[in-house]
């Protein structure tokens, strides 16, 4: 894993609760990022994540357009809405909607979920108190 790989699993680290640790996945290229049950959120900068909000034209999008501050939104032909938010929002954005425990990696949701984000996603493995890649 590069050194970017290891920067971004410590910002997702560092953005979210030990109560999380279990939606943080990665790619084949070993990018971190958070899976919930409606988006993927993926560190952009310091201050800022990226979110891919998979089911953009939903009730709760709305809700979250009214609670969280959002920036940069735009929506792609598979009606997938990405934008930017805060760091401090981001436990706020996954209370919308987490998984309880981690998803099955060869289930419908998972496959679902690469075919719709057009990359693998494959589950961290969990040391104590911290994740390996």
């Amino acid at each position: 894993m590069t050194v970017t790989n290891n920067k971004r699993l410590k910002q997702i680290n560092r953005r979210i609760s030990s109560k999380y640790s279990h939606l943080i996945y990665k790619d084949e290229q070993g990018d971190s990022f958070i899976i919930t049950k409606f988006m993927e959120i993926f560190p952009r900068t310091n201050n800022t994540c990226g979110v891919c909000f998979i089911r953009g034209n939903s009730p709760l999008m709305k809700d979250i357009r009214r609670d969280i501050a959002i920036d940069g939104e735009w929506e792609d032909d598979n009606g997938i809405v990405s934008f930017t938010i805060e760091n401090k929002d981001v436990e706020s954005l996954i209370e919308y909607g987490y998984h309880k425990h981690r998803f099955h990696k060869d289930g419908r949701f998972c496959k679902e979920i690469e075919r719709l984000l057009g990359h693998k996603v494959i589950p961290m493995k969990i040391g104590k108190n911290k994740f390996k890649a």
